[in-house]
């Protein structure tokens, strides 16, 4: 709610006279957001869909065992691996600083695999209990399009089931962190990404990636070795993310599937 209060406030004046042929590229940040509020007045996403998942997500959790505890680390193996069971395979992953959080950007215009994305996230995560997400989604107005919602999505498309997926605790726990815009007055995926980054709460990484995406298991104990192991504080990881097809879509991240990747 933030951040969509702090959009609204960045648009211009609404008494302001209207030019006779709109050319935005000689308009301010602000008039251009005004302009296209001025041109597409209808009703953003609505907030309900999401609502009533997290309703259900609620309930689901005060009737099982309540939060799930951290996951423990495992004993260091010989070659000073560690073997985690992550959605239901093993994986021999390196140290992950599991104290440390990540902060996940992405922003989503109309895609349905947002959810399943933000739930592989989760379900393939060494440690879930440290992922933060940050999602600014462009969707249509109203409940029309609740499969398309990051958090309705996740019953929609995802098929995730509470309480035993992480993904349900993280979304009650406020990790899972959105603002909705109508996707008429979408300004661009730069724009988008930038609001996604409005949810940071001061993690210790950051990590941008599209709407829809894989993720191997143990991605995070993966990816803040391979940070480490570069020595500089300031550095930047980017790699082209795998590309998947429409079989290996939907899902809550708990299937066999996930893309091939050698770190070596």
């Amino acid at each position: 709610a933030g951040v969509e209060t702090r959009m609204a406030a960045t648009a211009g004046p609404p008494g302001r006279e209207r030019p006779k042929q709109y050319r935005p590229w000689t308009l301010d940040h602000k008039t251009q957001r005004y302009e296209l509020q001025a041109m597409h007045n209808g009703t953003g996403p609505s907030n309900a869909p999401a609502d009533a998942w997290i309703a259900a997500a609620r309930a689901a959790r005060a009737a099982g065992p309540g939060r799930a505890a951290p996951r423990p680390v495992p004993p260091m193996n010989e070659d000073g691996t560690f073997t985690y069971e992550v959605a239901g395979k093993s994986r021999d992953l390196p140290p992950g600083s599991p104290s440390e959080t990540i902060f996940i950007i992405t922003a989503s215009y109309r895609d349905p695999e947002v959810a399943p994305t933000i739930a592989r996230a989760f379900a393939r995560a060494a440690h879930p209990e440290r992922v933060v997400v940050g999602i600014h989604a462009q969707n249509a107005p109203g409940s029309e399009e609740p499969e398309r919602d990051p958090i309705a999505g996740l019953a929609h498309h995802a098929g995730v089931k509470c309480p035993d997926h992480p993904v349900c605790d993280a979304v009650l726990d406020g990790r899972v962190r959105v603002s909705r815009q109508l996707w008429e007055r979408a300004e661009g995926p730069v724009v988008a990404r930038h609001y996604a980054e409005r949810h940071f709460r001061n993690e210790t990484y950051v990590m941008g990636v599209d709407s829809h995406c894989h993720f191997v298991r143990g991605w995070d104990n993966v990816q803040i070795d391979m940070f480490k192991r570069i020595g500089n504080d300031h550095a930047i990881i980017t790699a082209y993310p795998a590309w998947y097809n429409e079989r290996q879509q939907g899902g809550d991240g708990m299937e066999d599937f996930e893309p091939a990747t050698h770190v070596p």
